[in-house]
C-alpha cells in the first residue's frame, strides 16, 4: 500500500494485526498514522487502548509487553512504535537484519486483540532489505510504503494536492513553490494549506498568492542571482540582478544568503564524494532534487581551496558591511570574486 492511500484502503473492518510504515515521505507516514488512529479504537477508550512507545526511549521487551495487553473497554488495542529502526541498530552501528528479537518474534505471531504499527522514521527502504523484522511484517501484516514522489513528478503531485484541498494552481504557480519550498513533501503540504487559508474562499492560486504565503523565503530574484552567480558565474548578469536586489533588500541580508548558499555548495561536494542518491543529498542539505546534478557539476570542478578563499572574503566583507563600508562596492567585489573562473589569478578582499 502506498502511504497516499491510507485514507481510502485502512478502514475498520479490514484491519491487519501489524502495519509497518517505511521510507523517507514524512507527509505520507504522518497521513497513514492519523488514519489508524482514526479508526483502530473509538474515541471513548483512546486514553486507555491506545499507547505511542519511542524506540529510543524503551526498552524492546517493554515495546512488546505493551502490544501483548489485553483491550481495557474496546475491542482492539492499538500501540505505535516510533523509530523502530532504533531496536534494529541504528545508532549502534550496524542493522541486526536476520537476528530474531522479541519483536520480531511477536510480529510473527500478534495478538488477536492488537494493532501494533511499527514507524520508521529516520530508515529509507532499501536499509530495511533482508532485516528480520520487516520480513515478519510483511508475512502477518500490512506494508505501507511512503516514498518521496520522483523529481519529475513533483509539479504533478502539488497540482493533485492543490486540487484535493478545493483549489486550483496555475503551472507558474506550482513551479514558484516548488523552487521557494523545495521537495520536502511535508513542508510542501504546510505551504498549500496556508495557501487555501490565505486564498479565503477563491479557488485559483497564481504566483502572486504563492508569493504572499511564503514571504518568509528569499525573493524569487534572489534565486536567480546566486544562479547566475554559483552555476553561471556570469558577472554581466550579475550586476543587474545584484542593483535590482540592493534596492529591495539591506545588504547584510543578501550578504547571508550569500554565506548560506555557499555552505550548501561546501556541504554538496562533500555529498557527492560520499556518494549515494541525489534524493538523499537533496534532503540532507536542502535543496531541490532537480539541483542536485545542476549544482554537482559546478561543485566537482571548484577546488576546496576556492571555497575556503571565498569564506574567507565573505567573513571579511560581512565586517567591512557591519562597520559601515560601501555596502555597494563591497558587494560587487563579492560578484566579481564568485564569477572569477578558477584558473585565474586569484585575489582577496582583503588586499582591496
Amino acid at each position: 500500500m502506498r502511504g497516499a492511500e491510507a485514507e481510502t484502503r485502512i478502514t475498520a473492518d479490514s484491519l491487519a494485526p501489524v502495519y509497518f510504515l517505511y521510507g523517507e515521505n514524512a507527509w505520507a507516514r504522518n497521513l497513514a498514522l492519523t488514519r489508524l488512529k482514526q479508526v483502530c479504537v473509538p474515541d471513548e477508550w483512546k486514553s486507555v487502548d491506545s499507547a505511542m512507545i519511542w524506540a529510543d526511549e524503551t526498552p524492546e521487551g517493554e515495546a512488546v509487553m505493551t502490544a501483548s495487553t489485553a483491550p481495557f473497554g474496546g475491542l482492539r488495542r492499538l500501540t505505535v512504535v516510533r523509530r523502530v529502526e532504533v531496536y534494529r541498530g541504528e545508532g549502534r552501528g550496524r542493522a541486526k537484519k536476520p537476528v530474531r528479537s522479541p519483536l520480531v518474534e511477536y510480529v510473527a505471531d500478534p495478538s488477536d486483540s492488537g494493532i501494533l504499527v511499527l514507524v520508521s522514521d529516520l530508515w529509507e527502504a532499501k536499509k530495511w532489505e533482508g532485516d528480520a523484522l520487516f520480513a515478519a511484517a510483511g508475512k502477518s501484516g500490512c506494508m505501507v510504503e511512503c516514498m518521496e514522489p520522483s523529481a519529475q513528478g513533483m509539479e504533478a503531485w502539488i497540482a493533485a494536492e492543490a486540487r484535493s484541498s478545493g483549489i486550483t494552481m496555475s503551472p507558474a504557480a506550482v513551479g514558484e513553490l516548488l523552487d521557494r519550498t523545495g521537495e520536502d513533501t511535508l513542508r510542501l503540504k504546510l505551504e498549500l494549506d496556508k495557501l487555501t487559508a490565505y486564498l479565503a474562499g477563491r479557488k485559483a492560486a497564481g504566483v502572486e498568492d504563492v508569493l504572499a504565503v511564503t514571504g518568509d523565503l528569499a525573493p524569487p530574484s534572489v534565486f536567480e542571482f546566486l544562479d547566475v552567480l554559483f552555476v553561471e558565474r556570469n558577472a554581466a548578469r550579475a550586476f543587474p540582478l545584484l542593483s535590482r536586489l540592493m534596492n529591495e533588500m539591506h545588504p547584510l541580508l543578501l550578504h547571508s544568503h550569500l554565506v548560506g548558499q555557499v555552505r550548501k555548495l561546501i556541504a554538496l561536494k562533500d555529498a557527492l564524494k560520499k556518494g549515494g542518491p541525489s534524493y538523499g543529498i537533496a534532503k540532507q542539505i536542502r535543496i531541490p532534487v532537480r539541483l542536485v546534478e545542476r549544482l554537482g557539476m559546478m561543485v566537482r570542478r571548484t577546488p576546496t581551496a576556492a571555497f575556503a578563499r571565498l569564506l574567507e572574503s565573505l567573513a571579511w566583507s560581512e565586517g567591512v558591511l557591519k562597520r559601515g563600508g560601501n555596502p555597494r562596492w563591497v558587494m560587487e567585489e563579492l560578484v566579481l570574486k564568485c564569477c572569477r573562473p578558477q584558473e585565474a589569478e586569484d585575489f582577496s578582499l582583503r588586499e582591496m
